[in-house]
């Protein structure tokens, strides 16, 4: 194990390459992330070899091994941690910045993992916002590290015969843990180390498993060259949508499994392609380059504040290409060949050090609320539109699951002394409105229940496909129940994000997967299916409420912006740009043309109230963004409380 394979350097740098052109939104690599996949099977061969060839030896030290890995490790993500506070105190606003700063805590201590799979939610900041984010796998990287030595330790002293068998058994527990939570638990999988553990012992599997070797070159051009085809099959063939990791992650791990080892077992031309110098050098500087190019591409996208032309894709890449250089030259290369030049002590002594500045900087950021005095006082006002939402009510209200929907269960709104007589039903933008209606329903002597979670359109008999798990159809079948069953419910009110339930296609800079809608008339899940699905959902949950006796009245679309309303604004104003956002009321309607022409032609079917948010949000010419310098949304597609309050003129009626 101790001699050097350029090939692996090879794989490296295919591993790198797919991920910095998913990142970048380079076609057609939108499963670009399995290069993370890749780096675990390698990472799994590399350390578990160099640790059982040092324990079969007798000369294994856990501090030798630990002094490699801060070498290794820790001086070039320092140097891109400081990079990154040094920038986001320039350009981040104020909450971005204390987000940043927590991040900037987990990542020092490498749990960023453990951060972002906690924050991980409907309401999440987008990635954009996250210059760290790619640390998890590092963090993942780094607990792996942690136990495996431990782990080889005992083995080789109790049960060194056992060993395969132990690995293969740990791989097949992490590989079905990983599988059985794809669907409720998704974010776990992705980012928790026990559900990753069975990518690196893949590697470590083909150091210490007896797999025959390839003796003819003819079979070990087969493994290569099928070994590359699962990797970029899985880079070009997968997307946000994809159940990942689990099953489809063993495909671009066993493609790297199968590079590995046709290396080892001797010479081949997809050896000596990996092998190629130029190859090689992007691997050599791999790490450097995994670092750098997901913060330059976060701190320019939220500087251009819309999606990047090809043009400047490109010129971003080159200059990650750069810094990557010029880090794997001045900074990784120093600290991991000059065992002379810096001592064991003093490599420990910087790693600790590094480690407590940024702790230190990154909790003195997060406490201080990201430091606003850095801003002008009209552009921390602009951007605290973001908190312009009632997030205790979201929080207490959007989390019940089908079984918790019950009248004394579900959370009350209007007036408090007075039974219940509406139901506020949908999804986000329910919640988004549920202060207006609450408002006024107060105001006319009305008490209602609201009904809602998140990316569950209120349409009975449909489902949501996505990566996380939406238990939409039991959810409002329970909802419909309570109403029909409940002869004081009287008024029913629905809300939704209608067109991406419709449409299925995120708007403009908006950040997220395709949606796809399905229901028992469906063939297949696709964008091509979400019309009718919307459709059918709309008749049905029309009948049921018809059929109930209730009154009943529809919410039209709220406009899209696809931007981000509060940041756009506040940097608009921050660094005086005149960046435009608000849409044109012509782009309004031919986004929604479906959705108003569908709710329309059934209104003149099932005479329920269609009220229609953009007559007050748009003028002749635009849709607003902003009142009195208050954005009227807190992201780019939910009103804030201030922009609801808008519509209050809409709701009136319906309580009188």
């Amino acid at each position: 194990m101790s001699d050097y394979r350029p090939d692996i350097d090879g794989l490296r740098a295919i591993a790198v390459v797919v991920v910095v052109l998913f990142h970048a939104h380079i076609a057609p690599f939108t499963g670009g992330f399995v290069g993370v996949d890749v780096f675990f099977v390698i990472s799994g061969y590399l350390i578990v070899g160099m640790i059982v060839a040092d324990l079969d030896a007798g000369a294994f030290s856990l501090a030798r091994f630990y002094e490699r890995r801060v070498r290794r490790l820790f001086p070039a993500l320092f140097v891109v941690m400081a990079a990154c506070a040094i920038a986001g105190y320039l350009l981040f606003l104020p909450e971005e910045f204390r987000v940043f700063g927590q991040s900037l805590v987990a990542t020092s201590v490498y749990v960023s993992n453990y951060l972002f799979w906690s924050e991980a939610g409907y309401f999440d900041s987008p990635p954009e916002l996250k210059p760290l984010l790619h640390t998890w796998s590092l963090a993942v990287e780094e607990q792996f590290y942690l136990v495996v030595p431990a782990l080889l330790m005992l083995v080789s002293k109790y049960w060194k015969a056992s060993l395969t068998r132990i690995l293969i058994a740990i791989a097949v527990v992490s590989f079905a843990i990983a599988t059985a939570s794809l669907v409720k638990h998704p974010d776990t999988a992705f980012y928790l180390p026990h559900t990753r553990v069975w990518e690196f012992l893949i590697g470590a599997l083909l150091v210490v498993a007896r797999i025959p070797i390839a003796q003819t070159q003819r079979t070990r051009e087969l493994l290569g060259y099928a070994g590359l085809a699962l990797i970029f099959a899985s880079a070009i063939g997968f997307s946000g949508t994809t159940l990942f990791p689990g099953p489809a992650a063993a495909l671009p791990c066993i493609g790297a499994a199968m590079l590995i080892h046709s290396g080892h077992c001797g010479p081949s031309s997809v050896r000596s392609l990996l092998s190629a110098r130029p190859v090689v050098y992007v691997g050599l500087i791999s790490y450097s380059l995994y670092l750098w190019h997901w913060p330059i591409l976060v701190f320019a996208h939220g500087w251009l504040v819309r999606p990047f032309t090809l043009f400047e894709a490109t010129g971003l890449i080159v200059a990650s290409f750069v810094f990557a250089h010029l880090s794997w030259r001045f900074v990784e290369s120093p600290f991991r060949a000059s065992r002379q030049r810096f001592t064991r002590s003093q490599v420990f002594a910087f790693g600790a050090g590094a480690t407590v500045l940024m702790l230190a900087v990154g909790t003195i950021i997060n406490v201080r609320d990201g430091l606003p005095s850095r801003v002008p006082t009209e552009v921390a006002a602009a951007a605290a539109g973001a908190l312009d939402a009632d997030v205790a009510f979201r929080r207490r209200c959007s989390n019940f699951g089908p079984e918790e929907v019950s009248k004394d269960i579900l959370c009350r709104i209007g007036a408090a002394d007075m039974d219940p007589t509406f139901v506020l039903w949908g999804d986000s933008h329910a919640y988004a409105m549920a202060s207006v209606v609450s408002d006024v329903a107060r105001d006319s002597g009305w008490s209602g229940l609201f009904a809602g979670s998140g990316g569950c359109a209120p349409l009975l008999g449909v489902s949501r496909t996505a990566r996380r798990a939406f238990p939409c159809e039991a959810f409002n079948d329970r909802v419909v129940d309570l109403i029909r069953r409940d002869q004081t419910l009287t008024t029913v009110i629905l809300v939704s994000r209608w067109t991406l339930t419709a449409d299925g296609r995120r708007y403009l800079n908006e950040s997220g997967a395709d949606t796809f809608v399905r229901d028992s008339q469906s063939q297949e899940a696709g964008l091509a299916e979400n019309a009718a699905v919307f459709r059918r959902g709309m008749e049905r949950t029309l009948a049921a409420l018809r059929d109930a006796g209730k009154r009943i009245v529809v919410v039209g679309p709220v406009p899209e912006i696809g931007f981000d309303v509060p940041t756009t604004l506040a940097r608009n104003l921050w660094f005086k740009r005149g960046f435009e956002i608000e849409p044109g009321r012509e782009a309004f309607f031919t986004r929604q043309r479906l959705v108003l022409d569908t709710l329309q032609d059934l209104q003149r079917q099932s005479m329920f109230v269609l009220l229609q948010p953009h007559q007050v949000l748009c003028d002749t010419a635009r849709c607003k963004t902003g009142s009195n310098d208050r954005p009227l949304y807190v992201d780019d597609n939910h009103l804030s409380i201030t922009g609801a309050a808008m519509l209050r003129p809409l709701f009136e009626p319906v309580f009188r």
